[in-house]
C-alpha cells in the first residue's frame, strides 16, 4: 500500500515549491516522511533511501563524452530532418522510410538523456546521483543509441535493396542526399554508443 502510495502522490518538496512524483518504478527507493514547511505546517514529502551512484569516469573524460553525445545527437537530428525535406524515390519505399521514421523515437529519448546529462553534471555532488537519474543518464543513452544503430543499419540496408532492385523514382542528388543523411545518422548513433562507456555509473558504498 505503502509504494502504491508513493507511486501516484504528489507532494510539495521540503523547500515549499513545486512538487515532486515518485514513478512507481523507484518508489522501493523513497519512504514518506513528515516535516514542517516555511509556513509552520506539517507536509508530507519523499525521502530517498535508496542506493547512491557516481560515474565512473573521470570528470575530464565525463565532459569530453557529454560534448560527443550532445554534438551527435544534434547532428542526427539535423540530418534526420533533411532526409525527410528530400524527394527522394528512397523514401517512398516502405522497406527504407518505415525503419528511417523509427529512428525518431529513441532519437527522443536519446534527447532527454542528454538534458539531463547537462542538467545532472551542471555540478557534481559528493552524494552522487539516486537511482532514477542513473537510469535517465546511462540506461538510456545506452538503449537509444542502440536502436538508433539498428534503425539506421535497416535503413542502410533498405536503401541497398532499392538500388540493387532498381526500383523507380530514383532522383540523383534527393536519393545521394538520402544516402548522405542514413550514413551520417548511423555514425552519430555510433558515436554515441561508443561514447556511452563514460557515463557508466557505480553504487557508492
Amino acid at each position: 500500500m505503502l509504494k502504491l502510495f508513493i507511486s501516484i502522490l504528489t507532494v510539495s518538496d521540503c523547500r515549499g515549491g513545486g512538487y515532486a512524483v515518485v514513478s512507481r518504478k523507484y518508489a522501493n527507493d523513497y519512504r514518506l516522511e513528515n516535516t514542517i514547511g516555511p509556513n509552520g505546517k506539517t507536509v508530507t514529502v519523499t525521502v530517498y533511501r535508496g542506493v547512491y551512484f557516481k560515474f565512473t569516469a573521470d570528470w575530464c573524460k565525463l565532459k569530453r563524452a557529454r560534448v560527443y553525445i550532445m554534438a551527435s545527437c544534434a547532428v542526427y537530428w539535423l540530418f534526420f530532418w533533411l532526409g525527410l525535406c528530400l524527394d527522394s524515390g528512397a523514401m517512398r519505399q516502405l522497406y527504407f522510410s518505415l525503419p528511417y521514421f523509427c529512428g525518431f523515437l529513441p532519437a527522443s529519448y536519446l534527447t532527454s538523456s542528454v538534458f539531463y546529462l547537462i542538467l545532472y553534471t551542471k555540478k557534481l555532488t559528493d552524494k552522487g546521483f539516486t537511482r532514477e537519474q542513473k537510469d535517465r543518464i546511462y540506461e538510456r543513452i545506452a538503449q537509444s543509441s542502440l536502436a538508433m544503430l539498428i534503425f539506421a543499419g535497416l535503413a542502410a540496408a533498405g536503401l541497398v535493396v532499392y538500388y540493387s532492385t532498381g526500383a523507380g523514382g530514383f532522383r540523383i542528388m534527393q536519393d545521394l542526399a538520402v544516402i548522405l543523411s542514413v550514413s551520417v545518422m548511423f555514425a552519430s548513433a555510433l558515436l554515441v554508443f561508443k561514447a556511452k562507456k563514460h557515463t557508466i555509473m557505480q553504487s557508492v558504498s
